[in-house]
């Protein structure tokens, strides 16, 4: 894994902060901003009034001169992300500096947010539960840090919130540490031995990846699962299970469409992956078939709806062998669409925990400049309705959430699940 992922919804245009905007400038962008986004989204004001959007910009540009340029960003995204669209949102992490991370990196799991990776001279923290920060509860640093994402869901927080806790700089703002160093209250919740408090310093420079550690399961039973292919596929043999992972709407056809040849020679071929699929469900030994969503953050929905539409209508798939759709808090936008394409078949069992996105959800985004912050604005040209209800997630048939212990334990729950059955 990577240190720190930060390559996530809020369009990250950078690694190091940039130069210092006037004064003037950032009235200019303000000014801009107020003009330009709500003639380009679909539906800007669905949620909140157009005087409610106008009167908090003057507010900020009223306290310009007090602020520096992070501090203004994160103002203009906490109002960009209480509009009610998560799909729109500013690129204000490119002030921070990452070069002061706090060294370790959390993940939510079902009993709470553990630390999964850390500096060398931090790996005893690996595996334990967060309960703390300098004092104060895991919830209240929750709650503030949440300010920045438009809670459509649970599920939302829990895939983004621990990426914010390692901003230092974040943390500061909300006045959750007020100088380098932090004090993390951690359990180890396993074991049950007593909550103890652990002095962290934030460096001045960002360590090398190699200086990181992973949490190591004990051992990998899903040494198949890639999360780093666009799509891929896995025969269990003992299992007679057929896996299917779908991590990204996208593909080399895809690019070709927009015109990105070079790109295109890049990314692999959805036309053959897919007759590589159909042909292989032509195979007398499988008896299930698993079509994994769980890491799928969108694209383009039609690549894969016409694709369920074919795996459905499959001889094999026709006679009654189940199909298992595992979903998850990163199943999220044209992936959400995916797996409402699955929902109108009645041997189709969702599988995990819920979804990010929204059956009827803002998407297809477009992006414009500020022109002196230069902080990139995506926003949503369409509004996609799939259900005639307001449901805020997808919901799985049979809920199942990854402990600390089976991650420790190198278990996929859920894989597991669809085993016995």
């Amino acid at each position: 894994m990577k240190y720190f992922i930060l390559a996530i919804i809020f369009f990250i245009s950078g690694t190091c902060l940039a130069q210092s905007v006037t004064e003037k400038q950032w009235l200019e962008d303000i000014a801009y901003l107020k003009k330009e986004l709500p003639q380009k989204h679909y539906d800007l004001f669905h949620k909140k009034s157009r005087n409610y959007f106008n009167s908090t910009l003057d507010q900020i540009a009223s306290e310009v001169s007090n602020l520096d340029d992070l501090t203004i960003a994160i103002k203009l995204q906490q109002l960009i992300s209480s509009l009610g669209d998560s799909h729109t949102n500013i690129s204000w992490a490119k002030y921070i500096d990452y070069k002061k991370l706090v060294p370790v990196q959390f993940h939510w799991l079902k009993e709470g947010l553990f630390v999964i990776q850390s500096t060398k001279n931090h790996q005893n923290l690996l595996g334990l539960k967060l309960l703390k920060i300098n004092d104060i509860p895991v919830q209240v640093v929750i709650d503030s840090l949440s300010t920045l994402l438009t809670l459509d869901n649970t599920a939302i927080g829990k895939r983004d919130i621990p990426q914010l806790i390692s901003l230092s700089q974040l943390l500061r703002y909300f006045k959750i540490v007020t100088n380098d160093s932090i004090f993390l209250d951690l359990k180890n919740t396993i074991t049950g031995d007593a909550i103890n408090s652990y002095l962290l310093v934030i460096p001045n420079e960002r360590p090398d990846n190699n200086d990181f550690v992973q949490l190591k399961s004990e051992k990998n039973t899903i040494s198949f699962i890639n999360r780093d292919k666009l799509f891929h596929s896995h025969y269990m043999t003992d299992e007679k299970l057929y896996y299917i992972q779908y991590n990204k709407c996208w593909s080399k056809e895809l690019e070709i469409q927009h015109n990105n040849g070079k790109n295109a020679e890049k990314l692999p071929s959805f036309t053959e992956f897919e007759e590589n699929v159909l042909n292989e469900l032509k195979n007398d030994s499988i008896d299930k078939l698993v079509f994994d969503l769980r890491y799928n953050s969108g694209g383009n929905s039609l690549q894969g709806t016409l694709f369920i539409e074919k795996i459905m209508r499959h001889p094999k798939i026709l006679k009654g062998i189940p199909v298992f759709v595992l979903i998850g808090r990163k199943t999220y936008s044209s992936a959400i669409i995916n797996v409402m394409d699955f929902k109108k078949y009645s041997n189709v069992t969702l599988i995990g925990e819920e979804t990010a996105g929204k059956p009827n959800h803002f998407g297809e985004v477009r992006k414009f400049t500020l022109p002196n912050s230069g902080l990139t604005v995506g926003y949503s040209t369409k509004y996609f309705q799939r259900t005639s209800g307001n449901e805020n997630t997808i919901k799985p048939d049979v809920e199942i959430l990854l402990s600390i212990s089976d991650f420790v334990k190198g278990i996929d729950p859920l894989l597991e699940y669809v085993i016995g059955q």
